[in-house]
């Protein structure tokens, strides 16, 4: 009995000596706050309150996103509420609570199920794919939920069932392509297109090199739209 109780001292002794010096980590995020902090800046009365100015309490241990915005009104800048909700959302995650139904990925597969006759598309995929099996976000939901809205308003105006209509969605599905794929390339353009068609079509363009990494030519053909005062998409580009 004896000898037993001290082999295991030893042991626990030895394992004792294996553990790291700076106490047991967990996976999850590289940085932690307080647990009355709300990572996502509180209810909407008080982000609207924020994001008009009204700085209250200053926490370093607040997420980075809370402390960019904290940080800009410190230094006399403006947030507003709309570019506030945008920047003290943390990086690719958001609340549980919200519904993603008519959001992202998900809203353009829902608005695109709605026209008939259309191939079926499968797993969207918004990342691309680096070295040592990592994957950088490239496609974010603002620009799922652009593409659904302006699919919807082209459906309305033009008709679901109409070959324009039809030809912007095959454009929009190589973009969308392009968020995790090198090299696509746009289908061949629809001859003697509607102008609105074209107009989309040049801003497709531009959204698919930018999301291709060809920075340059994204570049060349946003400023071409930008000054373009004919086109929906000169304040965006």
């Amino acid at each position: 009995m004896v000898v037993r109780t001290r082999l295991t001292a030893l042991v626990l002794a030895l394992a004792a000596l294996t553990l790291p010096l700076d106490g047991a980590r967990a996976s999850g995020p590289s940085e932690t706050e307080p647990w009355y902090v709300d990572q996502y800046g509180g209810d909407t009365p008080d982000l609207n309150a924020w994001f008009d100015g009204r700085l209250g309490i200053v926490m370093p241990t607040a997420p980075r996103p809370m402390r960019f915005v904290d940080w800009r009104l410190l230094h006399g800048r403006k947030v507003g509420r709309a570019a506030g909700d945008a920047l003290a959302t943390p990086c690719c995650s958001e609340p549980y609570w919200v519904n993603r139904e008519n959001r992202g990925k998900e809203g353009w597969r829902k608005v695109r199920s709605a026209i008939s006759g259309l191939p079926a598309i499968g797993f969207l995929q918004a990342d691309r794919a680096g070295a040592n099996n990592t994957w950088t976000p490239n496609c974010f939901d603002d620009a799922f939920d652009k593409a659904s809205a302006t699919l919807a308003d082209r459906a309305r105006r033009y008709g679901p069932r109409s070959g324009a209509v039809k030809a912007w969605i095959a454009a929009q599905d190589a973009v969308f392509e392009a968020c995790t794929r090198s090299g696509v390339e746009l289908p061949p353009p629809m001859p003697n297109a509607p102008a609105w068609l074209s107009k989309d079509r040049a801003y497709q363009q531009a959204a698919l090199a930018l999301y291709d990494g060809r920075w340059e030519d994204a570049a060349v053909d946003f400023e071409a739209i930008g000054h373009d005062p004919a086109s929906p998409w000169r304040g965006a580009a």
